[in-house]
């Protein structure tokens, strides 16, 4: 077995079958197999590989394709983070991810995991939506984001620190949620949308809620970090350490409501 966040590991998994869809515009089989390989010196690892018969990549492709935001899609067919974030997912899991592919062949992308002995499991009385998230702050969080998969792969990161989260995916369903609902306590928002950017939406998110914090996830760095519509800036691709630092600093930055202290009358 391997140690890894199985959350993680699943929006893992998705990004590779969904990218293996996309690569077979007229249909066919995806083949899924895991497996424990030796890798020595370092041990046997598991490896999880997902192939397609699809295009396929060349050499050159191939090389950038799990640089942040490289794609090879049209535009509004993907944002290009699939492949860097299952990159990232695995070395951060003491893995590495595994691309083979040929042009007009299809392409095979397994992900290497290192393999340990199973755990002892102890029962602490607790389940998983009981035990306290990361940050130490539960939160009802409304995430915006027009990528089916990067909206996804937020929620499943969000709901894994133990937050409950609202997903839209774009600025006016947003804002239909926010009519709806009165507890949100932040919203986090990519800025590369149609009809309505991120900062348009914090913008109209302002006018109705001014202490909402709102978070503006992006890959465009050259936005201004400071933005007085906007608590503050995450980075794509991120982390989901990250991605709890910001959302931990963003609650601690609310406005506590005024408390008047109650004053005995004098006997």
């Amino acid at each position: 077995m391997a140690n890894v966040d199985e959350n993680q590991l699943e929006m893992a998994l998705l990004n590779l079958v969904v990218n293996a869809r996309d690569a077979m515009q007229e249909g066919g089989l995806i083949e899924v197999v895991v497996d424990t390989v030796n890798a020595s010196p370092s041990g046997q690892q598991i490896a999880i590989k997902v192939v397609d018969r699809g295009a396929g990549m060349d050499l050159a492709t191939l090389s950038r394709a799990t640089e942040p935001f490289f794609t090879t899609k049209g535009p509004t067919k993907g944002t290009g983070l699939g492949l860097s974030m299952v990159h990232g997912f695995a070395a951060q899991s003491g893995g590495r991810l595994e691309l083979i592919s040929k042009r007009g062949e299809g392409t095979q992308a397994t992900i290497l995991l290192p393999a340990t002995e199973a755990p002892n499991i102890v029962d602490t009385g607790m389940t998983p939506s009981e035990a306290a998230p990361p940050s130490g702050l539960l939160a009802t969080i409304l995430v915006v984001d027009d990528d089916f998969l990067v909206l996804l792969n937020m929620q499943a990161m969000l709901e894994d620190m133990g937050h409950r989260v609202f997903p839209a995916h774009n600025g006016e369903d947003a804002l239909k949620i926010l009519d709806r609902v009165d507890e949100v306590d932040l919203v986090i928002t990519d800025q590369a949308m149609p009809r309505m950017t991120g900062l348009q939406l914090a913008e109209a998110i302002h006018h109705r809620h001014p202490d909402l914090p709102i978070i503006l996830a992006t890959g465009y760095s050259e936005l201004p970090t400071n933005h007085p519509n906007v608590t503050s800036k995450l980075n794509k691709p991120y982390f989901q350490a990250e991605l709890d630092k910001a959302v931990s600093e963003a609650l601690s930055s609310r406005p506590r409501p005024n408390v008047i202290p109650f004053k005995l009358p004098a006997i």
